[in-house]
């Protein structure tokens, strides 16, 4: 039996977007009141038009703890090698998914009966003929990803079983045994125990919406929306000259009127074919004259600098189409606003430690899930990555492209040098906002352990995920549709509007017009204490009632908050 969860009955009826997140190929979902494991989309799309170099590095990353763990099925080493590329799957509307029953076990809905059936409608021997209750545990195994239905121990004399929950859903609990009269045989204990079939470990049994039966693994890129557009970057000069005018500062209105840098030049000569010996001797004559900029590419450490350099590519790509500064707000402000543009906006980006917040109309976003994860979710040593595949012979990223509107927020690189030498990392004195990027870029590079890129990355997501929490109230979108892009090695990240519904677009924009430095002052000033303090506050400091956002909104699974970092006693937002 299976069902078509896009055109059946109302309460089957999904939109593109909950199938996204939460109707996934072997995800176990709750319809009708029942359990129903999705088989597949139907027909979906493979779409074109996609960064695959961009995405396949986001991925990577993405997967990278249980690669690292040789917990992955083989998926990263496969996707390295390029033995094995991604395809980018979206819903067909039209068409839909298919799901089925799962598992197969319904128990008697008389409570003094309780026999287990295979079929939600054969007939019971106690005579009920109500709707039975489909058993909502499964057996899941960490170490290859498979799915299976609970084991039922049947009574060997009377062939019937009965399951009892005394007074809990534990499934360490739960009781089987032989409801014929005159027997009451105990034939097991718990759901726990049976073995994989198919690399026979021992499987865990659970109730099938828990996060270590199924956590989807997702990635989100700015994805530029056509082929000119790719072009355009490249053109530019690619991802080096993109670091260059991040680190820059965004002084010009995109990438392609920033000075080149010399590894920006020198590979746009080599694109043509000269020799080594013309190279040298034009970049020699372009620095000499003033040509090209400070060689910024290459002085940031070879540690960090693909990570930057990917960064900053996506944030070119974000603010490639159209790009509002509070300079091109203060040029066509009416009388009204003047004052506040001037005067009230700059004041709150400073209390705020905030270099600046631009408005971007068209943010073209990729946000997909390329696989989901088996055992306690964020632990890669005991659990185990699933990759999608394709039907078309390759991994599958099921998602879906969109061109909506954002924010881009990007922190004092100053006050973030200042606010890291208050934690007590080694971050030299800087005299400018350039000179502070390159100072903390390299004492990232320069820290093998990884705690400083851990530090800043904290700061940047807990100061994303209050920029949202507040936003939504400004804006007048719920909190689920708006979502983060982070970029924290340029201290910065986007937030966006999931999608082009008309209760939502228009609400950022309206913002950045006439409500920015009412966002900011609350950031600064507003409630900072947990509702659940002091229990939040010895345990992280980050919870749902102060710093987590829904899954859709926060791809790291709202790992790496702590609300000390804005806060605390050393917090960034404090005076």
């Amino acid at each position: 039996m299976k069902k078509d969860e896009t055109k059946g009955d109302p309460e089957a009826r999904r939109s593109a977007s909950q199938i996204l997140f939460h109707h996934l190929p072997e995800q176990t979902v709750d319809i009708d009141r029942g359990v129903w494991k999705v088989a597949k989309w139907r027909d979906p799309r493979r779409e074109s038009g996609v960064d695959l170099a961009a995405l396949t590095v986001a991925v990577l990353e993405q997967a990278r703890p249980w690669t690292d763990q040789q917990r992955d099925n083989g998926f990263g080493a496969r996707l390295a090698s390029g033995s094995r590329k991604l395809e980018i799957l979206s819903l067909a509307r039209d068409r839909g998914i298919d799901v089925e029953p799962f598992p197969k076990l319904w128990v008697c809905s008389n409570n003094r009966c309780e026999r287990v059936h295979a079929s939600p409608d054969s007939l019971c021997r106690c005579g009920d003929r109500s709707s039975r209750n489909q058993i909502h545990f499964v057996c899941y195994c960490r170490e290859c990803g498979a799915l299976a239905e609970p084991p039922i121990a049947r009574c060997p004399t009377h062939r019937e079983v009965r399951i009892r929950f005394p007074g809990t859903m534990a499934a360490d609990r739960i009781v089987q045994d032989c409801p014929a009269p005159g027997c009451g045989r105990e034939l097991r204990r718990g759901f726990a125990g049976k073995s994989c079939p198919n690399c026979n470990q021992k499987m865990e049994a659970q109730v099938h919406r828990a996060a270590s039966v199924y956590t989807p693994r997702g990635v989100s890129i700015i994805n530029p929306p056509s082929d000119t557009a790719r072009e355009r970057i490249e053109r530019a000069g690619g991802s080096a000259q993109a670091l260059s005018w991040v680190v820059s500062g965004l002084t010009t209105r995109w990438m392609d009127q920033a000075r080149p840098g010399v590894a920006t030049l020198r590979q746009t000569l080599a694109h043509q074919g000269f020799s080594e010996g013309m190279i040298a001797d034009t970049v020699a004559s372009a620095i000499a004259r003033g040509e090209v900029a400070p060689d910024i590419e290459t002085s940031v450490p070879a540690a960090v600098r693909l990570a930057a350099e990917s960064e900053a590519r996506q944030i070119a790509v974000g603010l490639a189409e159209a790009r509002a500064t509070l300079v091109d707000l203060i040029a066509t402000a009416p009388p009204g606003l003047q004052g506040i543009y001037t005067n009230s906006y700059p004041h709150w980006l400073a209390r705020a430690g905030l270099e600046a917040v631009d408005f971007v109309d068209r943010f073209p976003v990729l946000t997909g899930q390329f696989g989901y994860t088996r055992g306690p979710s964020n632990d890669p040593t005991s659990s185990v990555l699933v990759p999608f595949a394709s039907p078309y012979g390759d991994y599958a990223v099921y998602g879906e492209m969109n061109e909506t509107e954002a924010l881009f927020v990007r922190l004092d690189p100053l006050a973030v040098a200042k606010w890291l030498r208050a934690q007590h990392i080694d971050v030299p004195a800087a005299a400018t906002a350039v000179e502070a990027r390159m100072a903390i870029l390299g004492a990232i590079g320069a820290d093998p352990t990884g705690g400083v890129v851990e530090l800043v990355d904290t700061l940047v997501h807990s100061f994303a995920h209050r920029f949202v929490r507040i936003a939504a109230v400004h804006t007048g979108v719920e909190r689920s549709a708006l979502s983060e892009f982070l970029a924290p090695h340029h201290l910065a990240f986007f937030v966006f509007a999931a999608g082009r519904g008309d209760f939502v677009m228009g609400g950022i924009q309206a913002v950045f017009e006439g409500e920015l430095h009412n966002l900011l002052r609350e950031i600064v000033e507003g409630e900072r204490r947990c509702p659940l303090d002091p229990g939040c506050g010895q345990n992280g400091a980050a919870c749902v009632a102060c710093l987590h956002l829904g899954e859709p909104s926060c791809r790291k699974f709202n790992r790496q908050l702590n609300r000390e970092t804005l806060h605390g006693p050393r917090g960034y937002l404090m005076p």
